[in-house]
């Protein structure tokens, strides 16, 4: 049994009700309109929403951007972040590491500055310092690009 404090459950109750009113259009609530089947009816959905599953446990990057007039490289994350002294480690295929300036930080994503970047070649990624919003624990995102300009 997974325990929730008092807001979620009203957030669910509110949810699972909308939900309720839309399948009465439908005839479904209509055969379940007793109230104690309602009850069980929630108590069941509490039971199948797990609220620690709906946020992503680390970090994923959904967009990298290389800027070759700027020389800047934006990583764009699924959904809000948070930082704590967050590092970004830039490295080419034969392991050389480039210096990276971090220019911007925001709730969804990063922007660096990096020196002598070859446009079209593939370069991995650290990003050290960040974790998904409300969440416990800072983590690291590792990946791939490619440099090349939109």
């Amino acid at each position: 049994m997974i325990t929730v404090n008092k807001k979620v459950k009203k957030a669910v109750v509110a949810v699972l009700s909308l939900i309720l009113l839309g399948g009465a259009i439908a005839g479904i609530a209509t055969a379940k309109s007793h109230a104690a089947g309602e009850k069980s009816q929630r108590k069941q959905a509490l039971q199948a929403v797990p609220v620690a599953g709906t946020y992503a446990k680390a970090p994923k990057i959904e967009d990298v951007e290389y800027d070759d007039e700027d020389r800047e490289v934006s990583f764009d994350f699924y959904g809000r972040v948070q930082w704590r002294r967050p590092k970004v480690k830039i490295t080419d295929k034969y392991g050389r590491s480039y210096v990276v300036r971090i220019h911007s930080k925001d709730r969804d994503d990063i922007e660096v500055k990096v020196k002598r970047l070859k446009y079209g070649a593939k370069y991995k990624y650290k990003i050290s310092g960040v974790k998904v919003a409300g969440t416990s624990g800072y983590k690291t995102v590792r990946g791939s690009f490619t440099a090349y300009d939109d």
